[in-house]
């Protein structure tokens, strides 16, 4: 018989699990990516002071209680199909300035803890970098 519910698996390196209704979101900044490509150098500070300000994050891992209805009955719970507005995997946009940042315990990455309400959109498809010729 089929799980009902199951959670996809998505390597998570941190050593943090969220609980609740807490999301582990990994920041990512495709523009500084295309300039360390292109040649140019971005100072370490720089990047990190950028984090809270970053909107866009990949999702790392979901607390247990994410994308679940919070005052239902157990009976509820159990009857209703889980539809998360986002797992594991997938990039995502993120309200500025919203949740915390964490330092994964294993990799000493730092990461970013939201509330499952700041998650506003799922990116499905992104425009090709440009990068220009020096």
């Amino acid at each position: 018989m089929k799980a009902l519910n199951r959670r996809p698996t998505y390597p998570n390196p941190s050593g943090l699990q969220p609980v609740g209704h807490a999301v582990l979101l990994e920041p990512y900044e495709p523009d500084f990516d295309a300039a360390r490509r292109s040649g140019l150098i971005i100072p370490e500070n720089l990047r990190n002071n950028s984090i809270m300000v970053e909107m866009r994050a990949i999702v790392v891992a979901l607390g247990s209680e994410a994308y679940r209805p919070e005052n239902a009955t157990w009976l509820r719970r159990l009857m209703t199909p889980w539809r998360p507005r986002c797992l594991p995997g997938d990039k995502i946009l993120v309200q500025k300035y919203s949740g915390a940042i964490v330092v994964g315990t294993l990799n000493g990455k730092q990461y970013r803890m939201v509330n499952e309400e700041d998650i506003f959109v799922k990116i499905v498809e992104e425009a090709a970098v440009v990068e220009y010729p020096h």
